[in-house]
């Protein structure tokens, strides 16, 4: 893999500080413009949407509030992000993930060793970085 010439860099983001540096990670090797970021939130359930987990009643908006605050956290972590294409998608985040990246096809993910995880999963590498690792058909980068 020649890294002077990645034309589509993934890098699957969940706000956590390891999505960050991924993404920062993701900068020093490609412009923005080449680089897609995707954060998959979870379908909101009634009860869920209820007890206000989730923000937003329908997942329009839902995908409107991720977009909001990753403009917000991506400038906050002083991070050049105009160019970047942002990807939201509605579901599970290791199935979504996977399957947005085997059609996309980048030449490399870069994804987090684990994101918003409990501690026992911190001490292991996380099972949506393990899956996207084990199920994806181009070449990953952990971080940690």
């Amino acid at each position: 893999m020649d890294l002077n010439n990645l034309e589509r860099v993934l890098v699957p983001i969940d706000f956590s500080e390891l999505c960050f540096k991924a993404i920062h990670t993701a900068l020093s090797i490609a412009p923005p413009e080449r680089i897609h970021l995707l954060h998959v939130t979870p379908v909101a359930s009634g009860l869920a949407w209820a007890a206000g987990l989730h923000g937003a009643a329908d997942d329009r908006a839902r995908v409107e509030l991720v977009r909001i605050r990753l403009e917000r956290e991506l400038d906050g972590h002083k991070l050049e992000h105009a160019g970047m294409h942002v990807h939201v998608r509605v579901g599970t985040p290791s199935h979504e993930i996977v399957d947005f990246a085997n059609s996309m096809s980048p030449n490399l993910t870069i994804v987090g060793s684990h994101g918003r995880s409990g501690a026992v999963e911190r001490l292991l590498m996380g099972s949506v970085a393990y899956s996207i690792v084990r199920n994806t058909h181009s070449p990953v980068l952990v971080v940690r």
